[in-house]
């Protein structure tokens, strides 16, 4: 027999043994085409019988190596198993490994009409449109212990930008959960708190002073059954472009719930965060009027500066469909062209009430808030509308001191959402943003939401 010739034979005959493991009737199935190949003289029964014992030895030898598809099925507690929780998830049945797949896309409309004064110093008046966020995500646990997040924000016209990317462990003795890479430091109820469950489209002036998104490390933890949370936070003055610093910051926060019933629907939290920043060289505040496509209205220009304290108190409180939120920020810079130190500060108190019952959900273990299940979805074959909320807020921002103006900024809001379901709303936002000094601006925003 020539060499392509066995090689041939060899190929069929094993692949004929490799079937006769995944079907329940293969073996007879492959006896007759043998017999056939037989009958044809493609292959005599000696070469046959040869071949098998060949097969046959390697399987003994490599036992591993020699199972089928269908020898090796995963074990059922280690598949990952698919459901839909206000979004794609994959869990295992021991619940050592799961994966959760989301993302969301906002998409803003804007109508801005400013006086003359604001148009002259601003420039001039602009309606128009943006995708705010387009996000995915990955974040899970592995062997149930550890943590991972991976998000990336494609809005904008510069390139995708890096949200959360980090790795971690957590159920650590007295120290709670550990984590590295990319993540918002741990200050502000309002930054730490999705943008998709906030109750205005942008969060509040004094925003300005919170570092948000930097590298570094975290460990956080909870006590008292979660009635008190802590965390603390060493980072890199780095940008969201991930580059790095030559200089290091701390961030910590401190929240606790003096007053916690039923499930939620009833609480008072309260907070205190501390950021000591070592900014390279140089500081800037800019802020637009709690709308993004906006200009900004106050902004300190660049400014020598050698490092930043800034201090953070927060208040909430739930009471049923009612529901009140407020903080205030205060920053002292230690400049390194004048001798003392230099103030600046913000604030904004808030107030919103669910017209179809629903509650604010606490995230006990974070200390923030999460997102809305409305009571009934909207649905127009069932006459069900979602939930609705109204909702007011007061915000201020003074950037005037020691030679740097700034600017103080007053904004008043009112709000709207439409809740479709725990995936999907709608909102409205009405402000009129003073800029003292200067003059008045008004502004109407509509967003619609998709987050999961």
């Amino acid at each position: 027999m020539s060499t392509f010739r066995v090689f041939v034979v060899s190929i069929m005959v094993m692949g004929l043994i490799v079937m006769s493991t995944l079907t329940a009737h293969a073996d007879e199935t492959s006896d007759i085409i043998l017999q056939l190949l037989i009958k044809k003289g493609v292959i005599t029964e000696k070469e046959i019988a040869d071949l098998r014992a060949e097969i046959k030895k390697k399987k003994e030898e490599n036992p591993a190596a020699a199972e089928s598809p269908a020898e090796k099925t995963i074990k059922k507690e280690e598949a990952l198993n698919a459901y839909w929780k206000d979004g794609l998830s994959f869990r295992t049945e021991d619940k050592k490994f799961d994966l959760k797949v989301g993302g969301r896309i906002f998409t803003d409309f804007m109508w801005l009409q400013e006086d003359s004064a604001m148009n002259g110093r601003f420039g001039e008046e602009t309606n128009t449109a943006e995708l705010r966020d387009a996000r995915i995500y990955l974040a899970g646990s592995i062997y149930e212990d550890y943590i991972y997040k991976f998000e990336v924000d494609f809005s904008g016209n510069s390139s995708p930008v890096i949200k959360d990317m980090y790795a971690g462990l957590k159920k650590i003795p007295y120290l709670g959960t550990f984590r590295a890479g990319n993540y918002k430091q741990p200050i502000s109820m309002e930054e730490l708190t999705s943008s998709a469950s906030l109750t205005f489209m942008e969060k509040a002036l004094p925003n300005v002073f919170i570092p948000a998104y930097r590298l570094g490390f975290q460990l956080n933890n909870t006590l008292f059954s979660e009635r008190l949370t802590w965390a603390a936070s060493l980072f890199n003055e780095s940008t969201n472009d991930l580059s790095t610093s030559n200089e290091w910051s701390f961030a910590s926060r401190f929240t606790g719930l003096p007053w916690y019933e039923d499930d939620g629907a009833k609480l008072l939290h309260l907070g205190i965060g501390y950021s000591l920043r070592n900014p390279e060289q140089t500081l800037q505040y800019q802020q637009r009027p709690e709308a993004h496509m906006a200009p900004y209205f106050a902004n300190t220009g660049s400014f020598a500066a050698r490092n930043a304290s800034i201090v953070d108190y927060e208040a909430a409180a739930v009471y049923g469909p009612l529901f009140l939120q407020g903080e205030f920020m205060q920053d002292f810079v230690n400049r390194t062209n004048i001798s003392g130190t230099s103030y600046f500060s913000g604030c904004y108190a808030q107030v919103s009430y669910f017209l179809t019952g629903e509650h604010r959900q606490y995230d006990k273990a974070r200390g923030i808030f999460s997102m809305l299940r409305p009571h009934k979805n909207f649905s127009l074959s069932d006459r069900t509308f979602g939930a609705w909320e109204i909702a007011a807020r007061y915000s201020y921002l003074d950037l005037k001191d020691d030679g740097i103006n700034g600017g103080a900024l007053n904004d008043a809001t009112l709000g709207l959402n439409w809740y479709l379901n725990p995936n999907m709303r709608i909102m409205w936002n009405y402000i009129h943003s003073h800029r003292n000094g200067v003059g008045d601006a008004d502004i109407l925003m509509t967003r619609f939401q998709v987050d999961y």
